[in-house]
C-alpha cells in the first residue's frame, strides 16, 4: 500500500471510530486528522472536507458489508433458481439467517456497527450508501424467500415487514450486546456463543416458516 493510500485508509478507519462515538456534529477533522496520524489536509485532500470524508465511510462500511454478505446471497439465489418451492425456500432462508448472524456479531464490525445505529436513529445521504449496497438485497431476498413459503399469499408490502421483523430477531445480539453479555453471563460472543444463537433463532425463524405454510393452505 504507497503512502497515499495508507493516509486515505488511516482517515477512513478514525472516522469510523470517531463518527460512530461522537456523531458528524460532535467529529471535528482535527480529532480524525490526529487519530489518524495524518496532517488535517490530508482531509481536503482526499475527500475535499469532512462532508466528503463521512461518505467516505459510509461507502467503506456498504462495501465491506457486500464483500461479507454477497457470498451468501449468490448461494442462496443459486438455490431459488435451482427449484422455486417451499422447501427451497425454507433452506435458503435458514443459511441466509444464519449467515447474517455470523457477520452481524463480528467485534471487529463494532466501529462500523456504531456508525449504522446513528445513520439509523437519524438517517443522511449516509444511510442512503449503505441501504442502496447490500443491505437493501439482504432484505429483498428474505421477504422474497418470505412469500415464497407462503405461495404468494403474503403481499410484497406484508413480506417486507416481517422480512424487518426476523432480522429484528438477531440485531438484537447486535444493537443490545450490553444486556446480552449481562443476562447470559458470557464474557464474549465467540464461536461457541455464535453457534447457540444460531441454533435458537434458526429453531424460532423455522416456527414462523411451518406458521406461514399453514396459513397459505387455508
Amino acid at each position: 500500500m504507497n503512502e497515499n493510500n495508507a493516509s486515505r485508509t488511516a482517515l477512513i478507519e478514525a472516522g469510523l471510530r470517531i463518527f460512530g462515538t461522537l456523531g458528524y456534529k460532535g467529529a471535528s477533522v482535527r480529532r480524525i486528522a490526529l487519530a489518524a496520524n495524518t496532517p488535517i489536509s490530508a482531509i481536503t485532500y482526499h475527500f475535499q472536507s469532512k462532508q466528503g470524508l463521512y461518505l467516505a465511510c459510509a461507502q467503506h462500511i456498504a462495501d465491506i458489508m457486500s464483500e461479507m454478505m454477497s457470498p451468501m446471497l449468490f448461494a442462496t439465489q443459486s438455490d431459488m433458481n435451482a427449484a422455486v418451492s417451499v422447501s427451497a425456500a425454507r433452506a435458503a432462508l435458514k443459511a441466509m439467517l444464519e449467515a447474517l448472524i455470523q457477520t452481524i456479531v463480528r467485534q471487529e464490525i463494532d466501529p462500523l456497527a456504531m456508525f449504522l445505529m446513528r445513520e439509523q436513529a437519524e438517517p443522511t445521504e449516509a444511510f442512503d450508501i449503505i441501504y442502496g449496497g447490500v443491505m437493501g438485497r439482504v432484505i429483498a431476498r428474505i421477504a422474497e424467500q418470505l412469500r415464497a413459503l407462503s405461495l404468494g399469499r403474503l403481499t410484497p408490502l406484508e413480506s417486507k415487514i416481517r422480512a424487518i421483523a426476523l432480522m429484528g430477531q438477531f440485531m438484537a445480539f447486535r444493537v443490545a450486546r450490553a444486556a446480552v453479555l449481562r443476562t447470559t453471563g458470557w464474557n464474549q460472543i465467540g464461536p461457541a456463543e455464535v453457534k447457540m444463537i444460531q441454533s435458537v433463532i434458526s429453531r424460532q425463524v423455522m416456527a414462523i416458516a411451518d406458521q406461514i405454510e399453514r396459513e397459505a393452505k387455508i
